[in-house]
């Protein structure tokens, strides 16, 4: 199980490596157009669940039309983009945005390349694109394209899934394109600092999670999969908390859940809120001593909660 000071030195390598992030991706900003990709979101969006033939031709396999049109709503240049994916996979090398799955955080409006029968792998051009619709807070995507079943269809879920739900499970994921001018997205409110950081380990889904208090004491977070090597965005739990000091998490193993104690900006009051979803969505706060008992000397991934005086809860290490 990671410790609380690798999970605390990761967070801060994090935050060091969003600030080099935002710093560089400036320049880049400034030197090329700007593609808005809300508008290839909600151009894909207005299309949904119709067979494409208003704006494609859809009486050919017409994904990648499909795509090539959202992004051209967007801004983007879609000058070297045709009727195939293998034009998409070819543009993202072009333009050094192809993102292989792994240690890349997709953004809404990105490519998604999937192999599938005749198309296998990268090399052969890939046999459907799609696009990023969503990145949600508990990890997964949702896709949205063209001629999926003959229509513009949504499908949520892990790219590897998604792949499965459109391609097959014998093939896999190919990777991403992104847009070539896509502003550095604005630096989040939330992103904690490395003393105000903590962390919860789910062993049973190998999920990592880092809590954080951003500006105002609203609670964000950000997961990881893969052991650190790659992290969601930073999200905000709930826009109504405001709380003070140093939260912290703990993961109940027994009861799969994800318990966060911190005490409230406007009393100091101590409360409980449980996630069984890896911080995804939070119970109502509970008062501090009416979970005493329930609490007392229980063991949570390793971490065994004491009672101390004034009815303050703290992780005994």
């Amino acid at each position: 199980m990671p410790s609380s000071r690798l999970l605390r030195s990761i967070a801060a390598a994090a935050c060091l490596a969003l600030s080099g992030l935002t710093l560089s991706a400036v320049t880049a900003q400034q030197a090329a157009a700007a593609t808005d990709t809300s508008k290839i979101v909600s151009a894909a969006r207005s299309q949904l669940n119709s067979d494409g033939c208003g704006i494609v031709d859809c009486n050919v396999e017409w994904c990648a039309e499909f795509s090539k049109w959202a992004w051209q709503q967007g801004g983007v240049d879609v000058t070297t983009l045709g009727a195939t994916v293998t034009t998409f996979v070819n543009y993202g090398d072009a333009n050094g945005t192809w993102h292989d799955p792994s240690g890349y955080t997709p953004q809404p409006g990105d490519a998604m390349i999937f192999g599938g029968a005749g198309f296998p792998t990268k090399a052969s051009g890939g046999a459907h694109v799609g696009l990023v619709e969503s990145v949600n807070s508990n990890g997964t995507i949702t896709e949205i394209g063209g001629n999926q079943g003959g229509r513009v269809t949504e499908v949520t879920g892990t790219a590897a899934s998604i792949e499965t739900q459109l391609e097959g499970s014998s093939y896999s994921f190919l990777g991403y394109v992104s847009p070539v001018g896509v502003p550095a997205p604005p630096a989040s409110t939330n992103v904690p600092t490395s003393d105000s950081s903590w962390g919860a380990y789910d062993p049973v889904g190998k999920v990592m999670t880092l809590f954080g208090l951003g500006s105002g004491g609203h609670l964000g977070f950000t997961r990881s999969l893969n052991g650190g090597a790659s992290w969601s965005n930073w999200a905000e739990a709930n826009g109504y908390w405001a709380l003070q000091g140093t939260p912290n998490a703990v993961y109940d193993v027994d009861g799969k859940a994800t318990l966060l104690f911190a005490r409230g900006s406007a009393d100091g009051a101590m409360g409980v809120s449980r996630s069984t979803n890896n911080g995804v969505s939070w119970s109502n706060w509970t008062p501090g001593e009416l979970v005493l008992d329930e609490l007392q000397g229980r063991r949570f991934g390793g971490v065994q909660l004491q009672h101390e005086e004034g009815h303050r809860l703290r992780p005994g290490w």
